[in-house]
């Protein structure tokens, strides 16, 4: 088993770019810049430091979570919940389409909307 956290997050990081973080946040909220174009500027230089202190904080996020999750048992439950009910959803799924790696053996637009509509009807709890 590997260590949650191989390492401390770098704080420094991302207080020296705090403001060109906020900068990129405000274009894209402001929508004077796509989360694309954004994106592509830092894909093309992988060691651009605003994108290392974007990452740095996600990890804070994820041990702040992390952290919440084994703390709250509701969370636990919350959680655990909503894997459920995916699960279940995803074996209803493949018994209504049961072609290969469970898609509908029909091509017809008839039959998706067959399986869409029964895949809704088996995500609808049922009343008594």
């Amino acid at each position: 088993m590997t260590p949650a956290l191989t390492r401390p997050i770098r704080w420094e990081l991302i207080a020296q770019q705090y403001d060109q973080m906020i900068k990129y946040a405000t274009a894209i909220r402001t929508r004077t810049a796509s989360t694309e174009a954004i994106l592509r500027r830092f894909t093309r230089n992988a060691s651009h430091p605003t994108y290392a202190a974007m990452l740095e904080v996600g990890r804070g996020q994820k041990t702040i979570f992390v952290a919440r999750y084994l703390r709250l048992r509701d969370l636990q439950l919350e959680i655990e919940g909503g894997l459920n009910v995916m699960e279940s959803s995803n074996g209803a799924n493949s018994v209504i389409a049961y072609g290969k790696g469970g898609e509908s053996p029909r091509t017809g637009a008839t039959s998706r909307r067959c399986s869409c509509c029964a895949c809704g009807f088996c995500n609808r709890p049922w009343s008594t």
